[in-house]
């Protein structure tokens, strides 16, 4: 799964690496395991699946064995000159990243493909976007993707920024026969970003992933 999903979410250069039995990971280091020392199992297993795939990314990029730990805003710490991006669920755990030479910043997100609970889309959807999903063409959660595309976008935009973004800070204007979305930042003080938003619907998932590529 991981070479066709990477060629349809990220551009060349970039490795994804993916897991979907949560049980198969590896175990976490000592100070890892002490970073979910108070987390529900679930929450344990989702974040060993998260640590196994970077793990493995990683190994691609000739880097073996890092230890990953996280960012005084629970982030991941990546080793120099590489970028990255975690993602997990209740079955599927991924992980991309790419030498910051190749790419600026990553983001990758994964959600089940249902739609919201009730009452989250106007949470995290601007009027506009509301009005889009309403009319995206077959019965596809669009008001997951949308939520789902926010979320690579900020994966994908803090590390470079160190700035929060609430939901209603970005509109996303969603393709869908293209695969593609576009991010538009609506906070006029932060400058806009070459990023490239793309999607793939599985059986039962939504994977999504923001690209910051280097300007020409």
């Amino acid at each position: 799964m991981s070479n066709s999903l990477t060629q349809r979410l990220f551009p060349s250069g970039v490795i994804l690496e993916t897991l979907e039995d949560l049980s198969r990971a590896e175990p976490l280091t000592a100070r890892e395991l002490q970073l979910v020392s108070k987390a529900v199992p679930k929450r344990v297993d989702e974040f060993r699946a998260g640590r196994h795939c970077a793990r493995h990314a990683l190994r691609k990029l000739g880097i073996e064995n890092f230890e990953l730990l996280k960012g005084p805003n629970r982030e991941p710490i990546w080793p120099a000159g590489v970028v990255g991006s975690i993602s997990h669920s209740e079955k599927y755990a991924a992980a991309a990243v790419a030498s910051s030479k190749v790419v600026k910043s990553l983001g990758i997100d994964i959600e089940r493909a249902k739609p919201l609970a009730d009452g989250l889309c106007h949470t995290i959807a601007t009027p506009d976007e509301i009005r889009m999903v309403t009319t995206l063409p077959g019965d596809r959660p669009w008001d997951t993707l949308l939520f789902s595309a926010k979320e690579s976008f900020y994966k994908a935009w803090f590390p470079l920024t160190r700035k929060v973004l609430e939901f209603h800070d970005v509109r996303v204007d969603i393709e869908p026969i293209a695969e593609r979305f576009r991010i538009q930042i609506l906070k006029e003080e932060y400058p806009p970003l070459n990023i490239i938003g793309r999607f793939v619907f599985t059986e039962d998932m939504i994977w999504t992933s923001a690209t910051v590529q280097h300007c020409d």
